[in-house]
């Protein structure tokens, strides 16, 4: 197990290279004879209770990052991680351990998605239900968080599809219902008010006067 004493955090480093900067004269010097007569060797500056936490991003990994979570696992293991956070920046300790056992862990598999997985993933939610570990169990250098990550993905598309079919079937019978049922002809401005009957037309004074007698 490693130690933290005199540990040199990803912070330090970059407070190194800034110090680099502002001193070209020293730039010449090997940079471990450097980093070796740095302070932050020495003594590393105890955390203020009072100060706040420095925020963990929610964003993606990058790919910088993924190659240095790498680094940091092969050289203090799998257990470490509170010192792999550390040297990591502004990732925690729960992100660098999720990241690593759910996508970057040589156990297991990040190749695409075969049709005879799909449907096998389909089967069993439809089974099981959203039992995600359980469903795991039958996928091999699958994790729990890759196999739900994959359903979301087959619902929407499976969603999409529904929406679909249900656009060409109500097309289709739009198409039948017109077939079958061809709109008349509208009558013309004279046809309509030749057959116009109010109150004020000599018609209706005949034909309702009529009624009322009748």
């Amino acid at each position: 197990m490693h130690s933290n004493n005199n540990h040199i955090s990803y912070h330090d480093v970059q407070l190194q290279e800034q110090q680099l900067n502002q001193h070209p004269d020293i730039q010449s010097q090997p940079l471990i004879q450097i980093l070796l007569k740095s302070p932050l060797l020495i003594q590393q500056k105890p955390q203020d209770p009072l100060q706040p936490p420095k925020p963990h991003p929610k964003s993606k990994f990058t790919l910088i990052e993924d190659q240095r979570l790498r680094n940091l696992v092969h050289e203090y293991g799998e257990s470490n991680w509170r010192i792999i956070s550390e040297n990591m920046g502004n990732r925690s300790v729960r992100q660098c351990k999720e990241r690593w056992t759910n996508y970057l862990s040589p156990n297991i598999s990040n190749d695409p998605w075969s049709k005879e997985e799909d449907d096998l993933l389909e089967q069993k939610y439809i089974e099981l239900g959203p039992k995600w570990v359980k469903i795991s169990q039958f996928f091999p250098k699958r994790t729990d968080s890759n196999v739900k990550n994959r359903w979301l993905v087959l619902s929407r598309r499976l969603k999409k599809e529904k929406r679909l079919q249900v656009l060409a079937c109500h097309s289709a019978l739009q198409h039948v219902y017109l077939k079958l049922n061809p709109e008349k002809p509208k009558k013309s401005t004279a046809a309509m008010q030749s057959t116009d009957v109010s109150p004020s037309t000599p018609q209706f004074r005949k034909t309702g006067v009529q009624s009322l007698l009748n």
